[in-house]
């Protein structure tokens, strides 16, 4: 009997990796704001599996692990049930934990899910298996199978035991960048210093470090002498990991209240876009908090727009997408709630007469905000203009050597920079001390005393040309100068800004 077909037979394509296990373990070491703190002796101790057994499992030189091996790499971790569906993929194609009911997969997503948020806290950096464990224990389900299992948790805790107290302070310089618009909310103008007591082999040490800093300090409790602690010794192995990880979480919280524009009031900067100056500021909607309602504005172009959000997005719009990713991996997935962009007053009486009950609240705090916000941005830009406010100050520029921009940028092969051996005549001067001090030598003021070496970079060079996009750009240390102040922070970006531009200063004319 003849049949009809009624759609064509689907082909289904088996999924490819687009990259390895041990990658997508780094990738995730990272995004869940471990950075390089995290080193892989140090996860597989948080794992509870063999050192050497753990390199060979990431690497792939021991296949056909269990997969709860898997599992359990991910909830040191502190993986969501996505990431760790993924890792089951990238490590052998293994199968996604089973969302069914009552199963011990899912189980194993449901503490997953509980302990995700977990990461930021001291407490919880070595219990992420632990966790995992518990659950599957609570409900009569056998732990993790791990190979060559190493009894991690014991070492853990006997380590712990020897903590007498921990404490720390945190540090900023956001004051140091007052006057750079660009600069003050950066999150790596905060550091964090951590100093722990311990009792080791019956003796009370103290142990510190600076986030800023690579060296581990000891002293002893009767001893006042602070040396470097050598990265050999067994002490320095098993509590560094510990500074560093206290350190980092107290950093992180820095970066939380930094992140939210709720704690900051009215936020305001610039920079550049399209080769003309923009600002743009954020302001919270401290009329009707419960709104949880923030408002972007910024002029560009001359024209000036105010939208409203349900999530904060000036640190987006501050830093850079490395700089964002590296500081905030995790937001990069939040939803951007925009409710709605006005470019006038009108536009918002129009939006409210539709609202339920017209919300007079709402249009009131509404037109409030556009307002202010509209005269302070106003303000800035031709503060900005006439260089009353800056996006960044020469003045902060690391270090007090002229030549450092061409440092800066790293274009100082280009500008044949280049250090030299200064020879200076040196000549006594009055000192008003020496009388009083017994320190005269006879010699008049002006005499000559010899000669005085030191070592001074200088650049050959007044200009530099440079091939961009097929085309030759002149640069000069005034542009280079002008690029910085305008918030420019590599070399492609000043050579595509000068072949719009040919004088820098034009642009604060616009």
């Amino acid at each position: 009997m003849w049949k009809k077909q009624i759609e064509k037979p689907t082909i289904i394509k088996r999924q490819k990796h687009d990259k390895s296990f041990k990658n997508y373990i780094k990738e995730l070491s990272k995004e869940k704001d471990f950075g390089e703190q995290l080193t892989t002796r140090e996860l597989a101790k948080r794992v509870g599996i063999d050192y050497e057994m753990f390199r060979k499992i990431l690497n792939k030189r021991k296949p056909n692990q269990p997969r709860d091996c898997i599992i359990a790499i991910c909830a040191a971790l502190f993986c969501s049930v996505e990431e760790t569906n993924k890792a089951l993929f990238y490590y052998d194609d293994m199968p996604s934990l089973d969302p069914s009911e009552g199963y011990r997969d899912y189980f194993i997503r449901s503490a997953l899910e509980a302990s995700e948020d977990k990461s930021t806290h001291f407490d919880y950096a070595y219990k992420g298996v632990e966790l995992v464990n518990k659950i599957l224990d609570d409900n009569n389900f056998s732990k993790l199978r791990l190979s060559n299992k190493i009894k991690s948790v014991k070492s853990n805790e006997n380590v712990k035991n020897k903590i007498k107290y921990i404490s720390s302070e945190k540090y900023s310089e956001r004051e140091k960048f007052n006057s750079s618009l660009g600069e003050f909310y950066k999150p790596y103008n905060y550091s964090v210093g951590t100093t722990i007591e311990v009792d080791y082999h019956g003796e009370s040490q103290y142990i510190s470090k600076n986030s800023d800093r690579n060296e581990v300090y000891i002293k002893s409790k009767n001893g006042f002498s602070i040396k470097v602690l050598d990265k050999e010794t067994e002490m320095f192995k098993e509590f560094s990991p510990i500074i560093d990880n206290v350190n980092l979480q107290e950093l992180k919280k820095c970066y939380e209240v930094l992140y939210d524009t709720r704690n900051w009031g009215f936020r305001k900067s610039a920079k550049i876009k399209d080769a003309s100056i923009v600002v743009y500021g954020e302001q919270f909607n401290y009329y009707i908090p419960d709104r949880n309602e923030y408002f972007y504005a910024e002029i560009k172009n001359g024209k000036f727009s105010f939208s409203v959000f349900k999530t904060t997005m000036f640190m987006r719009e501050y830093l850079t997408k490395d700089e964002f990713k590296s500081f905030y991996s995790k937001k990069r997935k939040e939803h951007q709630a925009e409710v709605q962009t006005f470019y006038s007053i009108n536009e918002i009486k129009e939006y409210c007469e539709k609202l339920p009950n017209n919300f007079f609240d709402v249009r009131y705090s509404y037109i409030s905000y556009f307002e202010i916000m509209k005269e302070k941005l106003e303000n800035l830009l031709i503060n900005i203009k006439n260089k009353k406010e800056l996006i960044r100050d020469f003045n902060v520029l690391p270090g007090d050597d002229p030549y450092e921009i061409y440092y800066f940028f790293n274009v100082q092969d280009e500008f044949e920079c280049i250090e030299e051996e200064i020879t200076k005549p040196v000549f006594k001067e009055y000192n008003p001390f020496e009388e009083d001090l017994g320190l005269s030598d006879d010699k008049e003021i002006g005499s000559y005393l010899g000669e005085e070496k030191y070592i001074e970079r200088v650049s050959k060079k007044k200009e530099a040309v440079f091939e961009f996009k097929n085309k030759k750009v002149i640069l000069t240390r005034e542009d280079l100068i002008t690029a910085f102040e305008l918030g420019l922070n590599n070399i492609e970006d000043v050579l595509n800004l000068k072949s719009q531009i040919l004088d820098f200063e034009t642009i604060y004319e616009k």
